[in-house]
């Protein structure tokens, strides 16, 4: 980490990190990656030991998340006259987030359908305490990285800037 020099000074990045102006909106997106991958990793924890295929999707879909977290903060990293490139990102990741997520819904669908049309669910334990407990940490995660765009709105700095306010409602809506 290293302080920025006055003429690079930005009110809302006064320290970068490998040449990148660490702003209120990598710090916000910064947040919503490491909570997002920590509540998935122990999710994914839980749902084996609950023996839960919902728990497990949803552990699915909370890494994906994760994943696209990591690109708004690289899109957001970009330099803000290569806007054009912030865009393909967002794009980009924005197609591959969509697909993944229907794949990812898709198999589990067939999966609990199989289950059921096996007559296997009678068999199944799933411990309802566990899969209880994850769906209210997971409703503090989000409302925990929610507060951050409550408090600096979806701008968080420059109002004229459409790619980036572009990227930070993709991450608010994610």
């Amino acid at each position: 980490v290293e302080a920025m020099s006055d003429s690079s000074m930005d009110t809302s990045a006064p320290y970068s990190i490998m040449g990148v102006p660490i702003t209120k909106k990598i710090k916000t997106l910064a947040l919503a990656f490491i909570l997002f991958l920590a509540i998935a990793i122990t999710q994914l924890i839980g749902a084996l030991i609950a023996n839960s295929l919902a728990l497990l999707s949803d552990t699915s879909s909370m890494f994906l998340d994760a994943v696209t977290y990591a690109f708004n903060i690289y899109a957001e990293a970009q330099p803000k006259e290569d806007k054009l490139k912030t865009q393909k990102t967002l794009l980009i990741a924005s197609g591959i987030s969509f697909f993944a997520l229907f794949g990812i819904t898709t198999y589990f669908l067939i999966d609990a359908a199989m289950i059921l049309a096996s007559n296997q669910a009678d068999d199944d334990d799933v411990n309802a305490w566990i899969v209880l407990g994850f769906a209210v940490a997971g409703l503090v995660i989000d409302f925990s990285t929610l507060f951050p765009y409550c408090i600096h709105g979806v701008d968080q700095g420059d109002e004229h800037d459409e790619a980036s306010r572009m990227n930070m409602c993709s991450a608010l809506s994610h």
